[in-house]
């Protein structure tokens, strides 16, 4: 049986990658997953615009896992390349919010909800199943919604938030300057609309984006080692 490494390369991933948010262990009774409880051990593996979830034995053996997508871009793309509408995958609605000030600002479409209380960490969005293949069935896509207890360690509530949250404006700047990708004077000279502009900033993640294609049955998932 595979490591989930060797998964994690399929997908272009690493735990050594600079922009690992989370690499930690669960209890199978801190999680829920569309309301169902996990057997196992399970790890935690997040980043800046995905994160993973997987149930795995000794010596990293993978069982089985899924990819949750947190960045809207991409989550809109992947949509466009299988064919579906968000509302298709198991009726999850799409939220809007304005993406500037104004009457007339335009509508910025959010994919992914996420919430907190006092005991758990929510997240809805989408994702699918994961193997070794690197092509998925247009059906594998749905609709997942994750509780996670919080912990009462504060350096682990910040990692969880940090792999299942999306990354506002303030986290991207402080994503970008830890990549090295912009630095102090750059966001001072130019202030974050610069940041957004920035072909290196864009690139973070896209990865996931930039294997994604079509045929008549199934969609490719990421580049990378084939299975």
């Amino acid at each position: 049986m595979a490591s989930y490494h060797r998964i994690l390369k399929v997908f272009g991933r690493s735990v050594e990658d600079k922009t690992l948010q989370c690499d930690c262990d669960i209890h199978p009774w801190e999680i829920l997953v569309n309301g169902n409880r996990w057997s196992g051990r399970i790890r935690l593996i997040g980043f800046v615009d995905v994160f993973f979830l997987i149930s795995y034995s000794e010596n990293s053996r993978f069982h089985s896992g899924i990819v949750i997508y947190k960045d809207d871009h991409h989550i809109a793309k992947i949509l466009e390349l299988a064919g579906k509408e968000f509302e298709d995958i198991n009726s999850l609605p799409k939220h809007s919010e304005p993406a500037g000030n104004g009457p007339t600002a335009a509508q910025k479409v959010r994919y992914i909800t996420f919430s907190r209380d006092t005991v758990d960490y929510s997240v809805t969005s989408i994702g699918h199943p994961i193997g070794l293949r690197t092509k998925y069935d247009k059906s594998s896509l749905e609709k997942y919604t994750i509780h996670l207890r919080k912990p009462q360690d504060p350096l682990l509530k910040t990692k969880y938030k940090k792999a299942l949250k999306q990354h506002d404006t303030l986290d991207m700047i402080q994503d970008a300057m830890k990549l090295g990708l912009v630095s102090y004077a750059e966001i001072l000279g130019h202030g974050m609309g610069h940041i957004y502009r920035s072909s290196s900033t864009r690139d973070i993640g896209k990865g996931f984006v930039g294997g994604l294609g079509t045929g008549q049955q199934s969609w490719t998932g990421l580049s990378g080692e084939k299975a």
